[in-house]
C-alpha cells in the first residue's frame, strides 16, 4: 500500500513531530528526493520539533537549519566540568544572543532549558554580556505573547538585581529582530525612546510574569540573592499554573525562602531550600 503522494509532505511534518531530536529528521531528508521536500520548509529548514545541544556547536547549527516556529522542545546542556567542555566567553555570548533571535519567532515553543557553563576557558564565572542578556529578555518576551511555554529553566545565568529591573523596550518579532541585529547599547536604546507612541518597556521581572502558562521554572546556579528573590515573589506568585520552582545553588537565606513559599500557592513544590551557597543578610 503506498501513501497519497499529495499527503506524503503532511505525513512526514508528521512523523518529524515525533522524534526528538533534529539529526533524525536530518538522515530522513537523505534517505529521497520527497522525503527532502517534505521535511524542509519552502525557504529549507527543517520541520524541527524538538533540539537537544550539549554543546554550543550543535546549539548553532540546530537553529540556523531547523525551522524555529515549529520547534516545541529546546533543551541546552554545556553544563559539563571537563576542560575540553569550555568555551571562551564570545562563544558563550555570541550562543545566547544566536537564541535570543530565534526565540522571538518561536511561536509553538513550551520547553526551554538551558544551561550553561560555570566557568569559561580562563576559569572565570561565566557572565552574559549586555547584549547577549538583553537578546535573551527580548526572545523572552517574544515566547511570552505565544503563551505556550510550559517549562524555563535558566541555570548558571548569573543574574544580578541590576539585571532583573533593567527596562528592555517591547517589540514585535521583526523589530526585535531589526534591533537585535544591530547589538544595541543601553544609551542607543534610551536615545530612540520617548514620545506618545513609544512601545511598552519591560524588565526581566515583567517578562517572567507574562508566562501565565508555566508549570515549572529552575533557576539555579544563578547567584540569586535574597534581596532579588523578594522581588521575584510577588511576580512568581502570579503564575497560577506553576507546581515546581528550583532555586537550588543560590545565595538565599532560609527566611527569605520561607517568604517566598509564602508567596506562592500551596500546590508549588519549591526545591533548593537546603542546598544553597553562601548568602548575606
Amino acid at each position: 500500500m503506498t501513501a497519497n503522494p499529495a499527503s506524503l509532505p503532511e505525513i512526514l511534518k508528521q512523523v518529524s513531530t515525533w522524534l526528538d531530536r533534529s539529526q533524525p529528521v536530518g538522515r530522513l531528508t537523505c534517505t529521497s528526493s520527497a522525503a527532502a521536500k517534505g521535511l524542509r520548509t519552502a525557504t529549507g529548514h527543517l520541520h524541527v520539533g524538538a533540539i537537544q545541544a550539549t554543546c554550543l556547536r550543535a546549539l548553532r547549527t540546530g537553529l540556523v537549519h531547523a525551522s524555529i516556529p515549529d520547534l516545541q522542545i529546546l533543551r541546552i546542556d554545556v553544563s559539563g566540568d571537563r576542560a575540553a567542555d569550555r568555551y571562551c566567553r564570545q562563544e558563550i555570548d555570541d550562543a545566547m544572543f544566536q537564541l535570543g533571535r530565534c526565540l522571538l519567532q518561536a511561536h509553538s515553543l513550551s520547553q526551554l532549558r538551558v544551561r550553561l557553563a560555570s566557568f569559561d576557558e580562563d576559569l572565570n564565572r561565566v557572565r552574559l554580556s549586555h547584549s547577549s542578556w538583553q537578546a535573551l529578555i527580548l526572545g523572552l518576551n517574544g515566547i511570552a505573547r505565544f503563551k505556550r511555554l510550559k517549562e524555563l529553566e535558566l541555570s548558571y545565568i548569573t543574574i544580578k538585581e541590576q539585571q532583573a529591573v533593567e527596562l528592555h523596550q517591547e517589540m514585535d518579532w521583526l523589530q526585535g529582530l531589526r534591533m537585535l541585529h544591530r547589538r544595541p547599547t543601553l544609551s542607543h536604546h534610551r536615545a530612540e525612546e520617548g514620545g506618545a507612541g513609544a512601545p511598552q518597556q519591560r524588565t526581566f521581572l515583567d517578562t517572567l510574569a507574562q508566562l501565565s502558562e508555566l508549570e515549572a521554572l529552575w533557576l539555579t546556579h544563578d547567584e540569586i540573592f535574597g534581596t532579588l528573590l523578594l522581588k521575584f515573589a510577588p511576580v512568581i506568585g502570579r503564575l497560577k499554573k506553576l507546581r515546581l520552582l528550583d532555586l537550588t545553588r543560590n545565595h538565599i537565606s532560609k527566611q527569605v525562602m520561607l517568604t517566598m513559599a509564602d508567596a506562592v500557592s500551596k500546590d508549588v513544590q519549591i526545591l533548593g531550600g537546603d542546598s544553597q551557597t553562601f548568602y548575606f543578610n
